[in-house]
């Protein structure tokens, strides 16, 4: 019941600091095609330095979207959770998206996620999420909450971390937008030929945020000890004002 609790909050009453900044309105779907020159270097031999990806966001003057949570904890450290997104709805063009954030410090309090749709009443999931073992960057991958994006709508997810479960007001609050569209069969064709370490480099030059950042980071995940890898996720999130971000993921790898 509690965290209906704070589902309803954010969809009403409590909602009071995060209403400004989720004004996003969705049209038609928009099939985006990158443009026809490549502007990043295509992939090189290992060895060799490469570009950094460029990410290119489809439309200016999207309403902002992301919510940036941070609040002290008694003697314990200030603590901050960053969505990763840019400042408006990032694209996707996948069905079941991966979701990221930043947690600045380990924490045992309670984690909740909440995604919803503007202007309806009932969220579409709301969840406990584990503790994560260690501080930096979070994924959350939709398919592990059967969670289907349908196309053309904007929805807005959050992660709440909880200190008081009694007093939900002081929950820290971090949040962003998420969209699907469809894929372009230029922008499919240019997939189906790209070598796997080129596939982030296409995402980003097409505007679709949350396919560069999930591709990049599996790639990551694969070879987490690959510098130039992290330097490059931490390029793409320097490029949507997420310098904090950035800096601590090539510092802690």
């Amino acid at each position: 019941m509690k965290s209906i609790g704070l589902a309803t909050s954010i969809l009403t009453a409590g909602f009071i600091f995060v209403v400004p900044l989720l004004s996003v309105t969705s049209g038609d779907p928009k099939v985006v095609t990158p443009p026809p020159e490549q502007t990043a270097q295509a992939a090189k031999p290992r060895g060799e330095a490469r570009a950094m990806p460029m990410f290119k966001p489809p439309q200016v003057g999207r309403p902002q979207t992301r919510l940036v949570g941070g609040g002290s904890r008694g003697t314990e450290s200030f603590i901050e959770l960053f969505a990763l997104t840019p400042e408006q709805a990032g694209l996707t063009v996948q069905e079941q998206p991966s979701l990221f954030w930043y947690l600045s410090e380990k924490t045992t309090h309670a984690l909740e996620l909440i995604i919803n749709v503007e202007k309806t009443k009932q969220p579409v999931l709301v969840t406990r999420l584990r503790p994560p073992s260690r501080p930096g960057i979070q994924r959350v991958r939709l398919a592990d909450y059967d969670v289907r994006l349908e196309p053309g709508v904007t929805y807005q997810w959050f992660v709440a971390l909880i200190p008081d479960l009694e007093r939900r007001s002081k929950d820290i609050v971090t949040g962003g937008g998420v969209e699907r569209i469809p894929l372009s069969e230029t922008m499919r064709t240019q997939l189906d030929q790209a070598e796997t370490e080129r596939v982030p480099y296409l995402y980003a030059e097409a505007g679709l945020w949350y396919d560069a950042l999930s591709t990049l980071s599996d790639l990551i995940e694969a070879t987490p000890a690959d510098l130039e890898l992290r330097q490059q996720r931490a390029a793409l999130l320097k490029q949507v004002g997420l310098e904090t971000v950035a800096a601590y993921d090539v510092a802690n790898r």
